[in-house]
């Protein structure tokens, strides 16, 4: 689909400058993945001083979708977004601080920008900042602030925030607090969340903390699985072990699946050269998650 399949009122305002048809055009354009001349109106409402417009060519800039990838680029264009004020844009540029991309890693750097925007009400930055107040990376670690920002996220919709404070919640293993917890990791998985899906499977599935009920634990688990989540895919094994044709290929398909995906992971978290000992903290403490993941998965296959 092209330009010319577009509404030509729209088309016409666009190409006579105005910036709101331009981003109704570049957003047109990029969800059909004509990701080049999405960039081309991206830039020209960007330039008369749309923040949105701003944000939205910084996105196409750090995905490098119409463009050479350049995190530098999508930093200046989420500063000038972000000084408008646009929220999202300060809680992106507080996600290249933690990350490292762009700008030298920094989590407390992270975690100022990620304010700034969790202030104004951006769900995403809450939900960060609660990630780094649980692990005390460039905070002190506050559990109670942790949840604090969690809840906010949550309570605008955010899948991820959904499920981040229900797994702290019960984690703390208080009967107190398991309501809460179940209600936002139905919330989370009722909106496709697959770690959700997994853990509320696997919760109902063994009669863990709620009553047994294997036919919604499995539905759940294979709504994961077809995420291509390896660990529902290991428990579905589990729990469907037997000498059927249905068993054995379960069983295939775990390890398949963990092997791949931890793969997949460990090669995003690699450098050029494949050296492990360039890595941050985090980058260390995410690949022994994936191994781990895998362990368990191939343990469970071949447990007698």
């Amino acid at each position: 689909m092209s330009i010319k399949q577009a509404p030509s009122a729209i088309v016409q305002l666009a190409e006579s400058g105005d910036p709101l048809a331009q981003e109704w055009l570049g957003d047109h354009l990029r969800n059909r993945e004509l990701h080049e001349q999405a960039v081309r109106w991206y830039a020209q409402a960007a330039a008369q001083g749309s923040a949105s417009a701003s944000y939205n060519l910084g996105w196409m800039y750090y995905h490098g979708r119409g463009v050479e990838q350049d995190y530098a680029t999508a930093l200046r264009l989420w500063h000038q977004a972000g000084l408008q004020p646009m929220p999202r844009a300060l809680g992106s540029i507080g996600l290249l601080h933690e990350r490292g991309e762009g700008v030298p890693q920094d989590y407390a750097e992270a975690a100022r920008w990620y304010l700034l925007a969790a202030e104004q009400g951006d769900a995403p930055a809450n939900w960060f900042l609660g990630r780094l107040y649980a692990r005390g990376l460039g905070v002190p670690r506050d559990a109670e602030r942790s949840l604090r920002h969690l809840r906010r996220a949550a309570e605008q919709a955010h899948r991820s925030a959904q499920y981040s404070l229900a797994a702290a919640l019960l984690e703390r293993d208080d009967p107190a607090l398991l309501d809460e917890a179940l209600h936002w990791l139905r919330q989370a998985a009722d909106a496709g969340h697959a770690d959700a899906q997994f853990m509320l499977g696997r919760m109902l599935a063994d009669g863990d903390r709620v009553p047994a009920d294997a036919a919604l634990g499995a539905r759940l688990l294979q709504q994961a699985a077809a995420q291509g989540h390896a660990q529902a895919v290991a428990e579905l094994a589990r729990h469907t072990r037997s000498a059927t044709e249905q068993g054995a290929r379960l069983w295939a398909q775990a390890i398949t699946q963990c092997h791949l995906g931890t793969l997949r992971q460990l090669a995003t978290m690699a450098d050029a050269d494949w050296n492990p000992a360039s890595w941050s903290q985090e980058q260390v403490a995410a690949a022994f998650d994936c191994v781990e993941q895998l362990r368990e998965a191939l343990d469970a296959v071949y447990r007698p």
